[in-house]
């Protein structure tokens, strides 16, 4: 396994908002060795206190060679600017990862296998949606990777490992329920059927957004939802209590 140390990222420009810590390992260097042309490929791989600048793993238009991560370590490191689009995300183990205030992890179509998230974390927003960064929608090529997606996870015994992460925001909207490793206490099941009449709409929730995490479960037309409390976030305490009362109303499963 390749270890890279205390390093900075990135695959885009370096200006003077780039965040650079450490030496830096410039994208089209770095992007051919993590990502081999053909397969697009990054494995085997450990990174230790390193900064992901303005770094982006992205998919084509479409599902041809896909970028596949895997058997990868990421420990106590950090991303700014950073985006996962469209990629395959098997046997890796995230043990910590900062992200700063305004800019976020954002994952968009990707998939998951064994992957186990621990430690302190950021704010972390899987959504099924494709991103190109453009400002259109594509709605065909979203679900052409919904469907692959929903295949993938098939052949999945499990996506996810959440039971130990500590995360100011985890959103992880189109991964299958019964797919996520998860701690009851804190972490529960939303399933459409139980909302499927509206009335959760009317239920006060206090300062747990847990209204916005199932419309966006309901408008992507998935079975289900894992509700997250943020455990590093000062609504962590609202959001165990929501759960608490979805469980009380029925609404989220009661474990």
């Amino acid at each position: 396994m390749k270890r890279f140390d205390r390093k900075t990222i990135t695959s885009g420009p370096i200006t003077k908002y780039s965040r650079l810590e450490g030496d830096v390992v410039t994208g089209p260097d770095f992007s051919s060795a993590l990502f081999r042309r053909r397969r697009r490929v990054c494995s085997d791989f450990e990174f230790i206190r390193c900064s992901f600048d303005n770094y982006t793993v992205a998919a084509r238009a479409d599902l041809a060679n896909r970028p596949v991560i895997r058997n990868c370590r990421v420990v106590d490191c950090s991303v700014h600017a950073t985006y996962l689009n469209g990629a395959v995300v098997e046997d890796t183990i995230i043990d910590g990862l900062g992200t700063s205030a305004r800019t976020h992890l954002l994952v968009f179509g990707a998939v998951f296998k064994h992957v186990t998230l621990r430690g302190k974390l950021g704010t972390l927003i899987s959504r099924p949606y494709t991103h190109l960064f453009d400002d259109e929608g594509h709605p065909e090529r979203d679900d052409q990777f919904k469907q692959a997606n929903a295949a993938y996870y098939a052949q999945v015994d499990w996506a996810l490992d959440i039971r130990e992460a500590e995360a100011a925001e985890l959103t992880l909207i189109g991964v299958p329920a019964n797919l996520i490793r998860r701690d009851p206490a804190t972490q529960a099941v939303v399933r459409r059927a139980a909302v499927a009449d509206g009335k959760w709409k009317a239920i006060d929730l206090g300062k747990a957004y847990w209204h916005i995490t199932i419309q966006e479960m309901l408008d992507g037309g998935f079975e289900d939802v894992v509700l997250v409390s943020p455990r590093r976030s000062v609504n962590y305490a609202a959001g165990v209590r929501g759960i608490e009362i979805l469980r009380s109303e029925r609404i989220a499963d009661p474990d």
